[in-house]
């Protein structure tokens, strides 16, 4: 499902708007991977550096996730995504969570204080 219909950016200020702008222009790339479109496939390293590989995918449904430690609206969407990702919804669902952030550090940092 392509998020930026369905959450359109909030009206008040995003706390960075060149990181907002480059934010939404990445989302823009992104409009063909719509429910009923087959999403590219993709080949990215995960946090350990171990290949991931979209089409490499055994579960019936996927959910593709695109979010950026220093995005604020993104903390919150995902602490909604590990509530939401229970064990039964983990055997049919995969969800592929790609940051866009460029400092490595600050994703590891981000991910070990909100412990996903």
């Amino acid at each position: 499902m392509h998020i930026a219909l369905n959450y359109p950016p909030p009206q008040e200020k995003c706390e960075n708007e060149e990181r907002k702008s480059e934010a939404l222009a990445r989302l823009g790339k992104y409009e063909s991977m719509q429910i009923g479109h087959q999403a590219m496939d993709f080949v990215l390293p995960d946090l350990q550096e171990q290949e991931v590989r979209l089409s490499a995918n055994e579960k019936s449904k996927i959910l593709i996730v695109f979010w950026a430690s220093w995005c604020p609206h993104c903390k919150v969407l995902m602490q909604e995504i590990e509530a939401w990702y229970t064990p039964e919804k983990q055997e049919i669902w995969q969800v592929y969570a790609l940051s866009i952030d460029e400092d490595k550090q600050a994703l590891e940092a981000f991910v070990q204080a909100e412990n996903i």
